[in-house]
């Protein structure tokens, strides 16, 4: 689960990927399998994850088998050779910003934002080894908690002494924190009267089953002004980008006025994120 999709990105950017329909890529010789397309990189415009669905091959007016796309070099290759001196056509979709450099971008948010509230919103596994020397209560690393999948009390040299059932415990999700029913340690016991103490191991799922509308908004904002401040790099530094950047602005100066509305929008969200909290 991402923060933000590819497709998210491209329609709040309006990077609307470009059609491109029966496109003369080559020639049928009886060998070539591969043919470059005149634009790349081709893209995924039903945003499903898959391209080679949306590319479409005619030879000869009829329709053939793709077998593999890459999509950065425009390269597709069929399953058998076209027979010689047949057209080879294709239908495509292509954008001057790739799916693959949208997930960069996607995926540099996503760590920022992680890395600036203390936690990460995606549903994983975990597992903790607690010592107990006082009370009944855990404080777990990562909040929410979206469900316990075992709690097991082991003695201080590690024997399992029982797993608990859920009746036998509290939790409390938002806080990461478990309340244990029958166990307590630091309680002086006979023989020895010494305090109790104990460890316990829980392994549960936290995070969120969606993620949070606000957490999504961040991470619109600054995969944004991720790829916006590389293609600005770009448009000062290779004469043959600013052609294709047309393909994308209207004006050019238009991509430095939303960097700056970015970079203002990104810094208010920040400090609206929801942060970790610790139970002490």
């Amino acid at each position: 689960m991402s923060y933000c999709s590819v497709g998210d990105l491209r329609r709040f950017l309006q990077f609307t990927p470009i059609r491109v329909t029966d496109e003369k890529i080559g020639v049928g010789d009886g060998v070539t399998k591969e043919f470059h397309t005149l634009f790349k990189p081709i893209v995924d415009p039903d945003y499903d994850g898959v391209v080679i669905d949306d590319v479409e091959v005619k030879v000869g007016g009829l329709p053939v088998q793709v077998s593999s796309v890459d999509c950065d070099e425009g390269c597709i290759s069929l399953l058998e050779s076209p027979p010689p001196g047949l057209d080879v056509t294709a239908s495509y979709s292509w954008h001057p910003v790739s799916d693959h450099e949208l997930k960069v971008a996607i995926d540099a948010a996503e760590g920022e934002i992680d890395s600036e509230c203390g936690r990460s919103f995606k549903e994983s596994l975990h597992e903790e080894r607690v010592y107990l020397s006082h009370g009944n209560t855990i404080s777990l690393l990562n909040t929410p908690v979206i469900r316990i999948e075992s709690i097991i009390v082991e003695s201080h040299n590690g024997e399992v002494l029982e797993e608990l059932k859920p009746s036998m415990y509290e939790c409390y999700p938002e806080l990461g924190v478990i309340r244990l029913k029958k166990y307590c340690a630091g309680v002086v016991l006979p023989p020895w009267y010494v305090p109790t103490a104990f460890y316990v191991r829980v392994r549960y799922l936290s995070g969120y089953s969606e993620v949070p509308g606000i957490v999504k908004q961040a991470a619109l904002l600054l995969s944004s002004y991720h790829v916006l401040s590389r293609i600005s790099m770009l448009y000062t530094t290779e004469p043959e980008y600013q052609g294709r950047i047309s393909m994308v602005f209207k004006k050019p100066g238009e991509i430095f006025s939303r960097l700056e509305f970015l970079r203002k929008e990104v810094e208010r969200i920040k400090k609206n994120l929801p942060r970790q909290v610790k139970v002490l």
